[in-house]
Order: C-alpha cells, then structure tokens, then sequence
C-alpha cells in the first residue's frame, strides 16, 4: 500500500467512526482484553452552535431583533460591548481616544440598555454619555460593561409594547450566561497583554469564570472577574467647533474659483473654525464582578439572584495648540476644489493649552426574580432589580497665549497632521501671557429601583385571539448633579493685526 492509498484508508476509517459515534453506536475495543465499551453520547460543541442561537433568537422574536452569540466564554474579541455591537447592522459605533465608547441605533443615541433584561443607568440619567467632557466620552455605559463577561447581545430595534419605553433608537440587551447552563463544575482563565505605539507602557488584560452545580445539577453558582489596565493616546489634527463660512471682508483669495459669489449668499469659501494640534495620553484601569445564583426548583419552577459591579478610573493628560483660523486677518487663502480652506497666512494671537483630568465612573446592579410555569398554559415572570451609577471629573485646564498677534503660515495638506509655523516662541516664557486658569469638578449620580411582573396566559385553538399578556412594571429613579468651577481669566493687552507677509 502506498502513502496515498494509505491516506485514503485513513480518512474512510475516520469517516465511519464519526458516522457510527453520531448515531450512538460506536464502540471501543480495548486491545488487549477485546471488551466492546458502548459510548452512549458525543458531543461536538463548535461556532456552528453560536451562529444557530442566533438565527433562532431572531426567528423567534415578533420584533426587529439581531443577535450576537459568544461561541465560547470570553471568546468576544472586543474591548468592551460598544465595540461588539458594531458588528451588528444599522449600530454605529462613536469612538474616543482609541476605543467605542457609545453606539447609535439608526442614527440615535436615545437607547434603552438593559442588563439580564433589567434596565441599567448612566450616572447621568438614561441616555448620559459619561464624566468626561470630550466631544466623544470614552467612559461611557457600555465601555463598563466587558466583553469577555458576556455571553450574548440582542439589539431591538423596533420595540414592542412589552418592551421598556423610552427609546427613539432600539433596546439592548446584555445577556451573561447561567451556570445551569453547563453542569458540574466549569471554569476558564486568560491573560494578555499588549503595547502601542503611541501609548507608554504595557496593557495588560486577566479574565477568569467558574461555576459549579450542586443538589442534582439544580442549584448552580457562577462568578465572573475581569480586570483591564490600558494606555491609550491620540495624536491628531482636529477641529472643535466644526466649519465656518468666508464672505468678502476684504479677504484676498488666491484660488480663483472663489473670487466671486455665484449664489449671491455672502459665502466664498468654508474652514475650520478651530483647527489644533492635540496631544492626549489616558492610563485607564477597569475591574468588573458578575454573580449569578440559579435555583431550579422544579421543571416549572427557577429562582434567579443576580449582580454586576464594574469601575473604571482614567488618569488623562491632554496638551494642544489653538489656532482660529476664522478670525483675524487673513491673506493668500488658497482652497480645495469644493471651497475648503486649505493653505495661507492667518494674523492672531496663538494658544497654548495644558490639561490634566481625573476620571471614574462606577456602576453596582442587583436583581432578584422567578419564572413560574403555573400549568401549561399560564406563565408569571417577576423581577426586582435596583441599581446605582456614580461617576467624577476633575478638570485642571490652563491657556498660556501669546501676548503678541502672530502670522502663522499654515499648510493642512502638509504631512500626517498639516504644518503651522510662526513668528512667536512658544518656548519663551517673556512671548507669553496666563489668560485662563479653570478649575472644575462634576459629580453625577442615579440610584434607581424597579419591579416588572408579567403573565402571559396561551389560549390555545387557531381562533383569532391565541393568548393574553399582561404587565406592570413600577421604577423609582432619583439623578443628582453637582457642578463646582472656579474660571480665572487676568486681562491683558494684545495687539490683533500684525504686518503680513505677502
């Protein structure tokens, strides 16, 4: 027998062993004795099982319903679950320093986000966007919320009347698995780690989940820890209050396409109206518990107690230079095709700013429910959940700007990050004045209570009316804010139009 032949044989006998063993009928012949062992369950468990759960979720559903299923614990990829749902369709995902850090659902960011089907708040109040005060919060709800502690997601998009009111966008669901769900005692760990290259230092990432049953595999106990160390930064070119319109003024245009005004609207071009250099370096360490105890009473009988407690606290540091190309004297504006600013001579003072933050946001989520099967046909579900949100900003700013107007000759096109040079050393401390020193903390916190009851009575018969549903649902949720500044801006004497090159 040659090797191909040989190969051949191989692979049939395997075939037929797997043929036998998915029928229950295969053996094992021990070889030196030849007792025949009958193997009385194989089980192949693989990602063909995650992608039917979730199918069957969706086809289950009478709403607008996507899913996403783990195929094995931890097994999600994702930071945290903002960056996991935005593998689901018509989920935008918003981004900050690096990371998701909150989701859009067709375009809204009014989402309802529950948590083992209870409801969980931002320290903020529903729809909060998190403590910190960048355009794009990056500590956020859902960056709380681990991927490796979850076991599935569903996205409503379209709520139905049995669902929690209040959104515009969709319903999220974070769904942990139960320790029922596998029986004896079960438990995994990993570690990793990793570097960027424009963060200090090393992140590091350890994720652990047990469980075990007990009573005949009708009592079960699961915990859950994940704890997260990150160095994130951003370098970039941004603008921080969008674009902004040139009329005349007396401005000189070198591209000719915008020395006149065909529409009669004042309007001869577009820019940045606050276009900077910025620097920004976050240390970031998140911890996260979840416990779960599941009780099956009876086949008609279940008794869940569930909690969920995570924290995150940044240390950020943030450094960048200010330029408002839309005000002062402009000269030798030079723009693109569609009229956007590109090159030129701009006269104003230039700033410096220096900031340093101290950020913490922290949630703790308890519920306790049953599901009574009362008879075939009548099922009662009760839950009573209660949750606190609490989260803090420190802010230490300060603007250092010249005390002279500077010509800056800048180039947007011009590397990663365009060019912008000047007149002015911003390393002297003699070229420059304190113009603003604020100082500022912002406290938030949510406390909220709730109790959900629901029946659901199946009438049976193919009539016009199949079953009967009803429900209550009773929330206490109380929001505080506090705001403290301190804003100090000394006065001084800057002269606003230099003398252009040409």
């Amino acid at each position: 027998m040659n090797n191909k032949q040989f190969k051949k044989s191989v692979i049939a006998a395997a075939v037929c062993q797997a043929v036998l063993m998915a029928n229950g009928s295969a053996y094992a012949q021990e070889e030196d004795q030849g007792v025949a062992v009958a193997l009385e369950e194989v089980v192949v468990t693989g990602i063909r099982s995650a992608l039917r759960e979730g199918i069957n979720a969706k086809r289950n559903n009478a709403q607008f319903v996507d899913s996403i299923v783990a195929d094995d614990i931890g097994k999600l990829a994702d930071i945290n679950v903002a960056e996991t749902l935005g593998r689901i369709s018509g989920v935008q995902v918003d981004r900050g320093i690096g990371e998701g850090s909150d989701i859009s659902i067709r375009g809204q960011q009014q989402n309802v986000i529950l948590f083992n089907g209870r409801q969980i708040l931002d320290a903020s109040g529903r729809g909060g966007i998190g403590p910190d005060r960048l355009n794009t919060s990056t500590l956020g709800l859902l960056t709380l919320v681990p991927s490796g502690l979850i076991g599935g997601l569903d996205v409503t998009k379209l709520g139905g009347a049995d669902d929690v009111a209040g959104s515009l966008g969709g319903i999220v669901d974070i769904k942990t698995r139960k320790p029922l769900d596998r029986t004896g005692f079960n438990g995994v760990a990993s570690l990793g780690a990793g570097s960027g290259d424009l963060s200090d230092g090393t992140d590091a990432e350890v994720f652990g989940l047990v469980s075990n049953t007990f009573a005949n595999d009708t009592l079960g106990v699961q915990l859950g820890v994940s704890a997260k160390e990150r160095n994130v930064a951003e370098r970039g070119l941004s603008t921080f209050s969008g674009y902004g319109a040139y009329g005349s003024n007396g401005v000189t245009f070198t591209d000719p396409d915008v020395n006149g005004d065909p529409n009669g609207d004042g309007v001869f071009g577009f820019f940045h109206l606050d276009p900077r250099l910025q620097s920004i370096s976050d240390d970031r360490d998140n911890t996260a518990v979840s416990g779960l105890v599941q009780w099956q009473a009876s086949e008609n009988f279940e008794v869940i107690l569930d909690t969920f407690y995570s924290k995150t606290e940044s240390d950020r540091s943030r450094y960048w230079q200010g330029f408002f190309a839309g005000f002062g004297t402009q000269s030798n504006l030079t723009f693109s095709d569609n009229e956007i600013l590109l090159t030129g001579n701009i006269g104003r003072p230039i700033q410096s700013n220096v900031e340093f933050s101290d950020a913490e946001a922290e949630i703790l989520s308890t519920a306790i429910g049953f599901n009574w099967a009362i008879n075939d046909n009548v099922d009662w579900e009760t839950s009573l959940s209660s949750s606190e949100s609490d989260s803090s900003f420190q802010q230490r700013f300060l603007r250092l700007q010249s005390t002279q107007a500077a010509n800056i000759a800048f180039d947007i096109t011009a590397g990663d990050f365009g060019s912008f040079t000047s007149n002015v050393d911003l390393t002297d401390p003699a070229a420059l004045n304190l113009t603003i020193l604020f100082d500022s903390d912002f406290i938030n916190e949510t406390d909220a209570t709730e109790l959900t009851s629901d029946i659901d009575w199946a009438l049976g018969g193919n009539g016009f009316i199949t079953s009967l549903e009803a429900g209550v649902r009773l929330q206490d949720i109380e929001t505080g804010s506090t705001e403290l500044s301190r804003d100090i801006r000394p006065n001084f004497n800057a002269a606003t139009t230099p003398s252009l090159a040409a």
